[in-house]
């Protein structure tokens, strides 16, 4: 549920790009343990991906792994088991659709507290309109001219 669409699509979650990108970054640094003056690159056919890219990849994935875990601990207190709760924010980050356990395609999200319902939209929003546009809009220095 983590892995989402392709790098056009509209899908939620992390893109297979980023993931291949993730895959190739941990592959280069464990080769450069083995030999560390050699310079590594991440290529996707004949590009090179920049260090810029790789950087942004991997504090995108570190934000949407803070962003899963703390929801996850904030939605705790609504009483219901760890695969209700854990899967109910990958399907709202991910925009996945329904959960499994309470959340699942024969439960619903009305039995929820309100403030697990706000938390959970947002969750949506951030999922289909990508982490970094939303999170840079809640920065005061986005509102400043």
């Amino acid at each position: 549920m983590f892995i989402g669409g392709c790098t056009g699509s509209t899908s939620g979650g992390i893109k297979v790009l980023r993931v291949a990108a993730l895959a190739k970054e941990a592959l280069k640094e464990i080769q450069h343990v083995i030999h560390p003056r050699k310079i590594y690159t991440i290529r996707f056919g004949e590009e090179h991906m920049s260090r810029d890219v790789v950087r942004s990849i991997n504090a995108y994935f570190l934000i949407f792994i803070f962003i899963y875990i703390s929801s996850i601990l904030a939605l705790s207190f609504t009483n219901r088991d760890f695969e209700t709760v854990s899967t109910m924010v990958v399907a709202c980050l991910a925009s996945i659709g329904p959960g499994l356990g309470g959340v699942g395609p024969v439960e619903n999200y009305s039995s929820l507290p309100a403030y697990a319902k706000w938390l959970l939209s947002f969750l949506m929003v951030l999922g289909r309109l990508e982490l970094f546009p939303i999170l840079a809009l809640m920065l005061p220095r986005a509102w400043v001219r």
